[in-house]
């Protein structure tokens, strides 16, 4: 969906989304953590791979290329970013 690029920063999305939703299919991306070690570089808090980063911002960047649904390891987090994303998208009409 959205790769990463050769310095571990997220790279440019794919049509993938879009090619499964014209054949009617539903894209469900896997797992999210909120690890700095399981984040793209720019979205890490820290050099301490256990510490929590951006994970909204890596749920945001696959929002925007139109999931249907992610998998992940904190979903409390997952669903804070999701509403916040709802959210703006709501404001933004």
């Amino acid at each position: 969906v959205i790769p990463r690029t050769a310095d571990d920063r997220l790279g440019e999305p794919t049509s993938l989304v879009d090619d499964c939703h014209a054949l009617g299919l539903e894209v469900t991306p896997w797992t999210f953590r909120a690890e700095n070690h399981f984040l793209p570089a720019e979205l890490r808090s820290s050099a301490d791979p256990a510490a929590l980063g951006d994970y909204a911002g890596e749920l945001t960047a696959f929002f925007d290329v139109g999931v249907d649904a992610v998998f992940c390891d904190q979903p409390d987090l997952a669903i804070e970013a999701r509403d916040a994303y709802l959210g703006r998208q709501v404001s933004r009409g």
